[in-house]
């Protein structure tokens, strides 16, 4: 395995699983499955990102308000929210569903999920994603039972590399640790419908 895991490598994960030639770079004028496979990464990388693991997760972050009051919330901000009140991004501003209004009297410290380029996030999250693309993709493009067998067991060992992760480098206290509970209570990967 090489030293370091990029999004082309995650492509070429997912056309040579499927049965297609890789390719040596990633662009807008390159095949078409590529393009698709490069698609694929980046939809499954998105969602597990807006799940919030350790290495996207940041507590007590102050969100600065401007001169109205309102707080723009940065685009590589996914998620934000505090215990007490309940916020969601509209339209990049942060808004108060508690309050109904986009107006803080104070700057609000909130704990936020953020995003990261796929180059940027560890291994073990780039390698689920590239699993479950692979799955998705094989079965879209491809549709051969045996092999999404085994793309399937492939994906469950690498959502279980990475919750172990979550488990040594996040918060792993069940009770003030909402990611980790979530992450107990998803649906095991094999109850998954098949896309």
């Amino acid at each position: 395995m090489p030293a370091t895991f990029t999004k082309l490598d995650a492509v070429n994960e997912v056309l040579t699983g499927s049965g297609f030639a890789p390719v040596s770079s990633l662009s807008a004028s390159g095949p078409a499955k590529a393009r698709t496979a490069e698609q694929y990464i980046d939809r499954e990388h998105r969602a597990l990102l807006a799940q919030g693991w350790w290495f996207n997760t940041r507590r007590e972050v102050t969100l600065t308000r401007d001169a109205s009051g309102q707080v723009t919330v940065p685009e590589t901000i996914m998620h934000a929210d505090n215990a007490g009140d309940d916020y969601i991004i509209i339209q990049g501003k942060l808004y108060s569903k508690d309050g109904n209004t986009f107006v803080f009297a104070s700057d609000p410290v909130v704990s936020t999920i953020d995003y990261y380029e796929f180059d940027e996030v560890p291994f073990e999250a780039q390698n689920y994603v590239a699993k479950v693309a692979l799955r998705k993709f094989q079965h879209a493009r491809v549709g051969n039972r045996d092999a999404l067998g085994q793309h399937r067991v492939d994906e469950q060992d690498a959502r279980a590399t990475l919750i172990q992760k979550e488990g040594e480098n996040g918060d792993a206290n069940l009770l003030l640790n909402a990611n980790l509970r979530m992450h107990l209570r998803a649906p095991r990967i094999g109850l998954e419908p098949d896309y």
